[in-house]
């Protein structure tokens, strides 16, 4: 017999710090060449000649236990061995976090110098040009919204084994009972005191199943109950401009999402480095955390909710095949391949109050591509010190952000992302290494669906379409 026990304490501290975001606009008339002038608005905007500071403090603190026993004194180093094993984790989270942001307006709209606004941009808001008459004046934007404080406590226990009935079937799963408090405190629009609090305790159970056909093939199947927690960021009632996306986003009061998984797949393993996958997948999913379309005045502001329900369900191709022996040449011996590609349906139920004006009353789950395909091509040489790793992906159409009887959806395009590393060994402790991420660097695309066809087409609008960039690295390290 052979019994283990672990344990872990951890604490993590997280800052960040927004000191003094700057954000101002130009424009100027489509098809004229005339100066672009500074965009500014009467009331304190965030968008336009503003400036945004904040700063958020995390504390988590965890600790967790494990003891395992196994049956077979013989196998007690195999993964095969009967055994049983029981558990805690326990997660404490504080999080405070504050906002301000202050805008430029004309002082007084009468007399205000309009030269100002084409001047370069260094010199808009120069000291001299912040005056009660001709010049601009900082006005404060901070909303009671701006501020709160969070914390989150997680205490879980959990106990399973796994046991092999035959010597081709085993099976193996558990059972968590999880109790979760999530709590959040800010003030409202009206200064009165908002809080949100989110209690759920639940069990989770889980199931796994292998069959071995021989030592090369088998057969897994699985099922579990799993959780989707919200984030901070999504049920605090702050709203904030989300200066990559250009749009305001705030929290709303949200659920914990249910989802049950269920997967079979049969895997094939030529040799020990090679691997041929094969799968069925489905999901179901009770208060899935979807990001929307809020009905206001300004037409542009993303928050959360809680769709009733969900389901995904696909197929999944996993293949890693080695190019060794294939040929007479040494130098193809040291290529391997890799490819995982995944197809995908995705259908979320709304309900009779979210499908008010809207042609379809069922859509594709927020954020799930119809499909996704990953692939890799490496070389090693390991007489040379040499790796050379070429990876590919790619993602479908997939919903961004879910539209409404006044916005229509809005879609993320798929782009082709290509990434290079290069690593070389120099001697028995020096390792250089360089990179390139996104080679391609496709645009980023957002298309409105304008006719709500859930289609995209030529006469559906273009909301953003931007360049991320590539990004290199170089770096040397040194092994002791």
């Amino acid at each position: 017999m052979k019994t283990t026990v672990t344990w872990i304490g951890g604490y993590s501290y997280t800052n960040r710090n927004e000191p003094d975001y700057r954000r101002l606009r130009t424009q100027r008339d489509i098809g004229t060449n005339d100066k672009f002038a500074v965009a500014y608005k009467q009331t304190p905007s965030l968008a336009d000649a503003g400036r945004f500071y904040s700063d958020l403090n995390e504390h988590t603190y965890t600790a967790s236990a494990q003891i395992e026993h196994k049956f077979n004194p013989a196998d007690s180093l195999s993964e095969n061995a009967p055994k049983i094993r029981a558990g805690f984790y326990v997660e404490k989270k504080n999080r405070d976090f504050d906002a301000r942001f202050l805008s430029y307006r004309p002082s007084n709209t009468n007399t205000f110098d309009n030269n100002l606004i084409y001047l370069p941009l260094n010199e808009v808001f120069a000291e001299q040009n912040i005056n009660p008459t001709t010049g601009w004046s900082i006005v404060e934007g901070t909303n009671p919204t701006d501020s709160y404080t969070a914390s989150n406590m997680l205490i879980a226990g959990y106990v399973g084994g796994a046991m092999p009935i035959t010597e081709q079937l085993s099976i193996s799963g558990g059972a968590r009972l999880e109790y979760n408090n999530q709590n959040l405190e800010s003030l409202n629009a009206l200064s009165k005191v908002y809080t949100f609090e989110d209690k759920v305790l639940r069990v989770l159970p889980s199931a796994n199943m292998t069959f071995e056909f021989n030592k090369r093939s088998m057969l897994r199947a699985g099922a579990s109950i799993t959780l989707n927690r919200p984030q901070f960021r999504e049920v605090a009632p702050f709203s904030y401009y989300n200066f990559i996306t250009l749009f305001e986003e705030s929290g709303a009061p949200l659920k914990t999402s249910t989802i049950y998984n269920a997967d079979l797949r049969y895997e094939f393993y030529p040799s020990q480095t090679e691997l041929l996958s094969v799968g069925v997948f489905g999901k179901y999913f009770i208060n899935p955390i979807e990001k929307y379309f809020e009905v206001t005045n300004m037409g542009n502001s993303l928050t959360y909710t809680n769709t009733p329900s969900a389901t995904t369900y696909g197929v999944e191709l996993e293949a890693r095949k080695s190019l060794t022996g294939l040929t007479a040449s040494p130098f193809l011996d040291r290529f391997s391949i890799l490819l995982n590609a995944s197809l995908i349906k995705s259908d979320v139920k709304l309900s009779e109050e979210a499908a008010v004006g809207l042609k379809n009353t069922s859509r594709p789950m927020m954020g799930q591509s119809p499909y996704v395909v990953n692939a890799g091509l490496y070389y090693q040489d390991s007489d040379r010190q040499l790796q050379v790793n070429l990876l590919y992906n790619v993602v479908g159409q997939r919903v961004w952000a879910v539209g409404s009887y006044a916005n229509p959806t809005i879609y993320e395009m798929p782009r082709n992302i290509l990434d290079l590393s290069v690593t070389k060994g120099l001697g028995k402790h020096f390792e250089l290494k360089a990179g390139i991420q996104d080679i391609l660097n496709q645009k980023v695309r957002l298309i409105q669906d304008s006719n709500e066809d859930s289609k995209i087409t030529g006469i559906d609008e273009t909301v953003q379409d931007f360049k991320r960039g590539s990004y290199s690295t170089l770096g040397i390290t040194y092994k002791f």
